[in-house]
């Protein structure tokens, strides 16, 4: 019963982590130009005050809301799922797609030693589908990190399909 199970694949949860992040650092930076900037009011003139507030301005406002709409793409909700049916991925903000066993000639992981996983699906000769390159779809993985449970999940349920790491 639980080979039939599917294995979902969450692939956006590792860059919640980094979307914080990457909004949290300019923002200390910010209060730290911040107390700066106050102290530096009383003590400075005209010119120092334009460009403290200038510093302060962009490190507390523009700098996190920059960053948080360039690394939102990046950090959506995204499933991988490999089941007993085919390959499904799962965006709702985004694209989503699925591929049955039956639609699929060959299936692999390549690069998945030099750092850039990608998932290849080949299809087969008299499947045509707009999104595919020639007879091949490639699916960029996040990060090596998820490269080994798509690998156990692909053996499990692609079979002799399955042409394993490249």
């Amino acid at each position: 019963m639980s080979d039939v199970t599917p294995v979902e694949i969450n692939m956006g949860g590792r860059a919640h982590g980094r979307l914080v992040l990457a909004v949290l650092v300019p923002s200390l930076l910010g209060v730290v130009a911040l107390a700066a900037f106050v102290r530096g009011m009383f003590s400075g003139g005209r010119g120092e005050w334009l460009v403290g507030s200038v510093v302060v301005l962009a490190l507390v406002v523009v700098a996190p809301r920059l960053i948080y709409r360039v690394t939102e793409h990046f950090a959506r909700p995204r499933t991988l799922v490999i089941g007993p049916d085919g390959v499904r991925w799962n965006e709702p903000r985004g694209t989503s797609w699925a591929v049955g066993w039956d639609e699929v000639a060959g299936v692999a992981v390549i690069g998945a030693r030099s750092g850039a996983p990608v998932l290849e699906l080949v299809a087969h000769k008299g499947f045509r589908d707009p999104s595919l390159t020639g007879d091949r779809y490639r699916r960029p993985l996040p990060d090596t990190g998820f490269t080994t449970t798509v690998d156990l999940a692909l053996r499990r349920f692609a079979g002799d399909r399955y042409e394993g790491l490249r």
